[in-house]
């Protein structure tokens, strides 16, 4: 490896680059792609700029980190020289040695990063004591999942103190580190110790070192480990909100797709931070390699489900369909890499691949939200680009990309329970919107029924009311002195049938009211031609029934009786029997098939079923049969009461 250009020298070429960089700028010069003018707008190189100055500033040689007694904490980026070994052979012997030591290079960022390499990364940095006692120091690389890392502290160019490990979280069960690689040591009053490195990974490498004394060190991991732990709560939380939600609210897969994909996500985002050895270990270093990417997977194509559950598969457009579908198959395609190939090999595109296919659900969101606008649709697409946002800086992270670290656990930590929470929420809120639609549908048909039940039910007084003006009409010829206790019964009986019901039901003694005074009238007619019998508990009697229900079985027993026989007798019965009311109109004479249909403007036995068919459903009965010499019409309905 070269050895890099002096600082003065160095910094001559980043101002000469700036300068040029600046120029170029502010000319808004074309630029020709595919043979076509391409206007680069000062505005893209200031964003270019921005983004890639770190990368491109010389950094200074390292300090030393100064102790001097007092309790400290510190990033070691800016004390950290790196050495790059592509063939990964390279000892500490030969990294000792002049001529390997000299190739050091300084960090040119606080949290160098390497994306996915082969290498192995050296790193080197000096501590000088002007403390009168000796100091113990902690040093930690706050990675968890590192193939093989080696600790190596030197003084005055001898080894003094190495360690080897094939790091995973919880391999190491000493009290010196078993999440992270850390090292203890004591640098001697007024002396100098040279720390080195060694760091090689199967995935993504960055290096953030921390030093710092006991007490500090101790409260900065316990402050990590604070807020690891909140974050680990507020996400299993989540979790079990969303199944809950999913069980209390009917089942609905928006808040099972939460729950579930939330559970992944934490699963993914404690493996990949080393949390797991909070529940003991060693565990196999299959569960921090697969198992992550497995996670990860499973929890992209769960979400991708929630959002098509969430936008509802049949309002989307057939290019949404097939850009939903695209990404279930991007997503399967992942966790099929995640199963059968090495580590090594998927874990370089499982990120790339998650992205495309979580993009792609993304995309359908927001075109949905672009035609159909929408507040609920907005929180949703404008949570969907978050995540998205943040998961793409993670791939560019991962990847090397960046010349400055995004923290993962940062991210994972902060933005991913905040996106679900709205996610949540928005499921909430749509399920809410569910609930009114299937609300207001309810009523609506509620209203129609009701109006189908008045209608019917005014259909019955007009036929009442022709048949007792005909049997007023015949008396005025045959027995003129019967007609007036007729017209007063038939007074009575409109006082009770007029005066209009409260309820939409009425109990089964309300409607005797109005059978009793109809079979009155008719015994003023047919005197003692016409003899009924009731027979009805007093149970039944407070039970409900709709309106006008017994009254039409009335009038057909008297109707088509006296068309068999000159007398007629007629018998009602009513019972609660095992939660039901059985109510029977009984009557001698043959059933006739005009009884049988219903009959007389349009009022009989099909107003009948319709009206019990409408109020109970398939709860009620009807039936008309012949027994015997009788006609029994018979109706059983559950047994209620009124409701006021």
């Amino acid at each position: 490896m070269e050895k890099r250009d002096e600082s003065a020298e160095g910094h001559g070429v980043v101002r000469d680059d700036l300068y040029a960089v600046l120029s170029f700028a502010s000319s808004a010069r074309y630029v020709r792609v595919m043979s076509r003018p391409v206007r680069i707008t000062p505005w893209c190189l200031c964003v270019a700029l921005f983004v890639w100055l770190p990368a491109m500033a010389r950094a200074a040689e390292p300090s030393p980190v100064v102790i001097d007694g007092q309790p400290f904490l510190a990033e070691l980026g800016p004390h950290l020289a790196l050495l790059q070994d592509p063939s990964g052979a390279l000892t500490i012997d030969d990294v000792l040695t002049p001529g390997q030591a000299s190739q050091f290079v300084p960090a040119s960022v606080p949290v160098p990063t390497f994306g996915f390499t082969k290498a192995a990364v050296w790193m080197r940095f000096e501590i000088e004591s002007r403390s009168a006692r000796d100091e113990p120091l902690m040093v930690e690389l706050g990675m968890a999942r590192m193939s093989r890392f080696e600790w190596y502290v030197v003084a005055d160019g001898r080894l003094e103190q190495g360690r080897q490990t094939n790091h995973r979280p919880g391999s190491l069960r000493s009290g010196d580190g078993c999440r992270y690689p850390t090292l203890s040591l004591v640098v001697p009053a007024g002396g100098k110790r040279t720390v080195l490195a060694r760091a090689q990974t199967d995935t993504s490498m960055w290096l953030p070192l921390t030093v710092g004394s006991p007490l500090e060190f101790d409260n900065f991991t316990a402050r990590r480990d604070f807020r690891d732990f909140v974050q680990v709560g507020f996400c299993a939380a989540l979790s079990l909100l969303g199944f809950g939600l999913w069980l209390a609210g009917g089942r609905n897969r928006q808040f099972l797709g939460v729950g579930v994909a939330m559970a992944f996500g934490l699963l993914h985002a404690m493996i990949f931070n080393g949390l797991y050895v909070w529940f003991g270990g060693p565990w196999p270093e299959w569960f921090s390699r697969q198992g992550a990417l497995l996670c990860s997977m499973l929890f992209t194509i769960v979400f991708i489900k929630f959002n098509e559950d969430f936008l509802g598969w049949n309002a989307l457009c057939a290019a949404q369909r097939r850009v939903l579908a695209a990404s279930y198959v991007v997503g399967a395609i992942a966790l099929a890499i995640g199963l059968f190939l090495p580590y090594g090999i998927a874990v370089k595109f499982q990120l790339p691949l998650q992205l495309l296919a979580l993009g792609g659900a993304a995309g359908v969101a927001a075109t949905q939200w672009v035609r159909c606008r929408g507040a609920r649709l907005g929180l949703f697409t404008t949570a969907w680009l978050i995540f998205l946002g943040s998961l793409g800086l993670l791939v560019m992270q991962f990847n090397g990309l960046l010349p400055v670290l995004l923290s993962p656990a940062d991210v994972m930590r902060i933005i991913v329970p905040s996106v679900f929470v709205v996610f949540l929420l928005a499921s909430a809120n749509s399920y809410r919107a569910v609930l009114q639609m299937q609300t207001q549908v309810a009523e609506l048909r509620e209203a129609e029924t009701s109006a189908r039940l008045e209608s019917l039910r005014y259909q019955l007084n007009p036929h009442f009311l022709f048949n007792t003006l005909t049997s007023i009409q015949e008396l005025a010829h045959e027995a003129p002195a019967r007609i007036p206790p007729l017209v007063a019964r038939l007074a009575d009986f409109l006082r009770l049938r007029l005066k209009p019901e409260p309820l939409p039901v009425i109990t089964l003694a309300k409607e005797l009211e109005s059978v009793r005074s109809y079979l009155e009238i008719e015994q003023v007619r047919f005197e003692e031609r016409l003899k009924v019998d009731y027979d009805i508990s007093a149970e039944a009697a407070a039970c409900a029934l709709p309106e006008m229900v017994l009254m039409p079985l009335v009038e057909n027993a008297v109707k088509y009786g006296f068309e068999d026989s000159d007398r007629v007798g007629i018998r009602l019965m009513a019972r609660v029997q095992d939660g039901r009311l059985n109510i029977r109109v009984e009557n001698n004479g043959s059933l006739h098939e005009g009884r049988r249909r219903g009959s007389g403007a349009g009022v009989g036995v099909e107003n009948i079923r319709r009206r019990l068919e409408l109020r109970y459903g398939s709860a009620a009965r009807f039936d008309l049969r012949q027994e015997g010499g009788h006609v029994v019409a018979e109706v059983e309905i559950p047994a209620q009461t009124p409701q006021v």
